[in-house]
Parts: C-alpha cells; sequence; structure tokens
C-alpha cells in the first residue's frame, strides 16, 4: 500500500473527506514602527544602487592594442 503523500488531490478528497479549515487562535499585528524602519532600509538601498549605477563608468577603448581594459591616460 503506498503513503497517502503518494495521492494527488482529487484522489485524497474522495478518500478522506473535505478538510476543514485551520482555526486562527490569534493574529500577528505588526507594528508600525518596523514597518517604518523596512521601508526605510528599502529606501537607502534603492537609492544607494542609483548612486553605484551612476558612479561605475564603463571604460571602452577601442584602439587600445595591448593594453589592459583599466589603463588611463596620465593627466597632464
Amino acid at each position: 500500500m503506498l503513503p497517502l503523500e503518494c495521492l494527488n488531490k482529487n484522489v485524497l478528497t474522495t478518500l478522506a473527506g473535505l478538510l476543514t479549515p485551520l482555526v486562527k487562535y490569534f493574529q500577528l499585528k505588526r507594528k508600525p514602527k518596523s514597518a517604518t524602519l523596512r521601508e526605510e532600509r528599502l529606501q537607502k538601498s534603492m537609492e544607494t544602487a542609483q548612486q553605484l549605477k551612476r558612479s561605475v563608468e564603463v571604460r571602452f577603448m577601442p584602439r587600445a592594442g595591448g593594453r589592459s581594459a583599466t589603463w588611463t591616460p596620465r593627466p597632464r
């Protein structure tokens, strides 16, 4: 005999009948302070990501020859 985990939903319903929904004994309440802190952190991380995208420059030298891609000319 196979365990009940092997049955699909329809067969399990026909064998065992409809299951009664679970009773909630308590409801978790979110504190407004934690939601505010979470929102602030998310906003800061988005701003930091935007700043990093702006600050990173792609250096492209089409005629670099054998030089490495990180080569920059000396200031004069």
